[in-house]
């Protein structure tokens, strides 16, 4: 009983770290074309700010949409004044930034402690 116990110790062990890599693996092997679409958009947009946190990321007309557990009101809020953006009008769950030839949207909703947000930017005229 004892070898039989002095056995299924290390397959546990072994069989547990390999799950563990396995799921690992699958995760990192997917954060790097997160990382390069994200990328991509800051290059783009170079002057609005994403947060580190992303879920998810896709890049739409005149902006860009990710996902996040950061709450965006509070980051935008944050940062956006750094990027010379000022707080032109804010309500409920949008918030409208100008520059003095931009304008750019904020709108997000939660579901489940994830924040959807899209981001939309416009030259002014």
């Amino acid at each position: 009983m004892a070898n039989l116990i002095n056995f299924k110790v290390p397959v546990l062990l072994i069989g547990t770290f390999f799950l563990c890599s396995c799921k690992f693996n699958n995760l990192k092997s997917k954060r790097p074309v997160l990382r390069s679409a994200v990328l991509e958009t800051e290059a783009r947009y170079g002057d609005i700010p994403l947060p580190l946190d992303i879920i998810s990321f896709k890049e739409i007309e005149n902006g860009f949409e990710y996902t996040s557990k950061e709450q965006p009101d509070v980051f935008y809020q944050k940062v956006m004044e750094l990027y010379g953006w000022r707080l032109f009008a804010a309500q409920d769950n949008i918030l409208i930034y100008e520059k003095p030839h931009k304008a750019a949207v904020v709108n997000f909703s939660t579901k489940k402690n994830v924040y959807s947000v899209k981001v939309l930017c416009a030259s002014k005229r």
